[in-house]
Protein backbone atom coordinates (compact mmCIF):
# COMPACT_ATOMS: atom_id res chain seq x y z
CA UNK A 1 0.00 0.00 0.00
CA UNK A 2 1.10 3.47 -0.69
CA UNK A 3 2.37 5.46 2.32
CA UNK A 4 0.26 8.22 1.66
CA UNK A 5 -3.29 6.04 2.27
CA UNK A 6 -3.76 5.62 5.95
CA UNK A 7 -6.96 4.04 5.28
CA UNK A 8 -8.16 1.87 2.19
CA UNK A 9 -11.24 -0.16 1.49
CA UNK A 10 -11.19 -2.20 -1.58
CA UNK A 11 -14.35 -3.85 -3.29
CA UNK A 12 -15.55 -4.93 0.83
CA UNK A 13 -19.31 -6.36 0.60
CA UNK A 14 -21.36 -7.11 3.92
CA UNK A 15 -24.89 -8.83 3.89
CA UNK A 16 -27.07 -9.98 6.83
CA UNK A 17 -28.62 -12.62 5.69
CA UNK A 18 -30.05 -12.04 2.81
CA UNK A 19 -30.34 -8.20 2.96
CA UNK A 20 -27.23 -6.82 1.37
CA UNK A 21 -25.88 -3.90 3.03
CA UNK A 22 -22.91 -2.68 1.05
CA UNK A 23 -21.92 -3.60 -2.24
CA UNK A 24 -18.00 -3.47 -3.56
CA UNK A 25 -17.27 -0.28 -1.51
CA UNK A 26 -14.10 1.04 -2.19
CA UNK A 27 -12.66 3.95 -0.29
CA UNK A 28 -9.20 5.60 0.31
CA UNK A 29 -8.28 8.09 3.37
CA UNK A 30 -5.05 9.97 3.01
CA UNK A 31 -2.58 10.46 6.10
CA UNK A 32 -3.95 13.26 7.93
CA UNK A 33 -6.98 13.15 6.56
CA UNK A 34 -10.37 13.77 8.43
CA UNK A 35 -13.47 12.19 6.54
CA UNK A 36 -17.39 12.54 7.80
CA UNK A 37 -19.55 9.36 6.33
CA UNK A 38 -23.03 11.44 5.57
CA UNK A 39 -26.29 9.47 4.32
CA UNK A 40 -29.76 8.32 5.79
CA UNK A 41 -30.38 5.81 8.37
CA UNK A 42 -29.67 2.30 6.61
CA UNK A 43 -27.02 3.26 4.06
CA UNK A 44 -24.65 1.25 5.75
CA UNK A 45 -22.68 4.16 7.43
CA UNK A 46 -21.92 2.12 10.59
CA UNK A 47 -21.73 -1.28 9.13
CA UNK A 48 -18.17 0.17 7.25
CA UNK A 49 -17.15 1.79 10.90
CA UNK A 50 -17.68 -1.70 12.54
CA UNK A 51 -16.03 -3.69 9.74
CA UNK A 52 -13.28 -0.79 10.12
CA UNK A 53 -12.65 -1.39 13.75
CA UNK A 54 -12.94 -4.90 13.36
CA UNK A 55 -16.33 -5.56 14.95
CA UNK A 56 -17.58 -6.95 11.99
CA UNK A 57 -16.12 -9.02 9.23
CA UNK A 58 -16.17 -8.26 5.42
CA UNK A 59 -18.19 -11.24 3.63
CA UNK A 60 -15.54 -9.56 0.36
CA UNK A 61 -13.29 -7.35 -0.32
CA UNK A 62 -10.19 -6.01 1.99
CA UNK A 63 -9.27 -3.34 4.34
CA UNK A 64 -5.93 -1.97 5.23
CA UNK A 65 -5.19 0.71 7.76
CA UNK A 66 -1.33 2.39 7.96
CA UNK A 67 0.02 -0.70 6.61
CA UNK A 68 -2.25 -3.11 8.48
CA UNK A 69 -4.45 -5.41 7.12
CA UNK A 70 -7.82 -5.33 9.42
CA UNK A 71 -9.53 -6.68 11.66
CA UNK A 72 -6.55 -6.92 13.58
CA UNK A 73 -5.16 -5.52 16.93
CA UNK A 74 -2.20 -4.10 15.18
CA UNK A 75 -4.77 -2.13 12.52
CA UNK A 76 -7.34 -1.06 15.63
CA UNK A 77 -4.33 0.44 17.15
CA UNK A 78 -3.53 3.07 14.21
CA UNK A 79 -7.00 4.25 14.20
CA UNK A 80 -9.31 6.59 16.43
CA UNK A 81 -12.95 6.02 16.73
CA UNK A 82 -15.88 7.66 18.26
CA UNK A 83 -19.09 5.59 18.13
CA UNK A 84 -22.42 7.74 16.95
CA UNK A 85 -24.43 9.21 19.82
CA UNK A 86 -27.74 10.84 18.55
CA UNK A 87 -27.88 13.03 21.05
CA UNK A 88 -24.41 15.17 21.24
CA UNK A 89 -24.94 17.93 18.42
CA UNK A 90 -28.74 17.82 17.84
CA UNK A 91 -29.14 21.13 16.97
CA UNK A 92 -25.62 21.71 14.76
CA UNK A 93 -25.91 20.44 10.71
CA UNK A 94 -23.81 17.70 9.68
CA UNK A 95 -21.58 20.06 7.81
CA UNK A 96 -20.68 22.14 10.86
CA UNK A 97 -20.29 19.06 12.81
CA UNK A 98 -17.86 17.97 10.06
CA UNK A 99 -16.38 21.12 10.87
CA UNK A 100 -15.73 21.13 14.42
CA UNK A 101 -14.53 17.66 13.93
CA UNK A 102 -11.95 18.23 11.69
CA UNK A 103 -10.87 21.69 13.81
CA UNK A 104 -10.57 19.59 16.86
CA UNK A 105 -8.23 17.09 15.23
CA UNK A 106 -6.06 19.40 14.30
CA UNK A 107 -6.47 18.03 10.80
CA UNK A 108 -3.50 20.49 8.47
CA UNK A 109 -6.30 19.88 5.12
CA UNK A 110 -8.79 22.24 4.84
CA UNK A 111 -12.54 20.87 5.35
CA UNK A 112 -14.03 20.12 2.20
CA UNK A 113 -17.10 18.85 0.59
CA UNK A 114 -16.56 15.78 -2.21
CA UNK A 115 -15.91 16.55 -5.86
CA UNK A 116 -14.12 19.62 -4.79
Amino acid sequence: MPSDHSVRVSGVSKSFGKQKVLTAIDLTAKAGETLCLLGPSGAGKTTLLRLLTGALKADEGAIDIAGEKAPSMAALRKIGYMPQDDGVYRKLAAWTICCFLAACSASKGSVKEEGQ
